[in-house]
């Protein structure tokens, strides 16, 4: 088997498994609020994986010169 085939094969056993089954859904509940903590801090300020995945606050205000390499 292959690596589409592979694929194929796990899309298929979850297509068939039901993602979408009305016990599924009524079992789903929203994510906690956390009230603070480091929880609180990644949910509220961590980037994107295209926007290198930190957090925001360490963004600086103006952009720093590359340093001299000697």
């Amino acid at each position: 088997m292959g690596a589409l085939g592979g694929f194929f094969f796990i899309l298929s056993s979850l297509v068939g498994s039901g993602l979408d089954s009305p016990s599924r859904k009524a079992a789903w509940r929203p994510r906690p609020n956390w009230p603070r903590g480091y929880l609180r801090m990644y949910t509220e300020h961590i980037r994107q994986a295209h926007e290198g995945c930190d957090f925001d606050f360490l963004e600086g205000a103006e952009r720093l010169p590359e340093p001299e390499i000697h």
